[in-house]
């Protein structure tokens, strides 16, 4: 099976660079972890979602591509920041 090109997401916000579907993801990239759990999980609200669940969207995420061993609370927590900024915008 052939690979698709990458895509932009939407729902990222416009001042951050475009989060592209086929891009690996990383703990390093919060923002574009968030903007991709939007897309996986859009009827969610991040603020009724507990740490232990985003590990478990986020590590299996198709393009994730990271350590899961690496994982602390505060790298979840700014996910769940992204995740929430991105929702609810200034």
């Amino acid at each position: 099976m052939r690979n698709a090109p990458p895509r932009e997401l939407s729902g990222v916000r416009s001042n951050n660079p475009p989060t592209l579907i086929g891009e690996s993801l990383s703990w390093a990239s919060p923002n574009g972890v968030a903007g991709r759990l939007i897309v996986e999980h859009p009827d969610v609200a991040p603020d009724g979602v507990g740490l232990e669940q985003i590990f478990a969207w986020v590590i299996a995420l198709p393009d994730f591509d990271d350590d899961p061993g690496l994982v602390n609370d505060s790298l979840l927590e700014d996910i769940l920041r992204e995740w929430y900024e991105e929702l609810n915008p200034i």
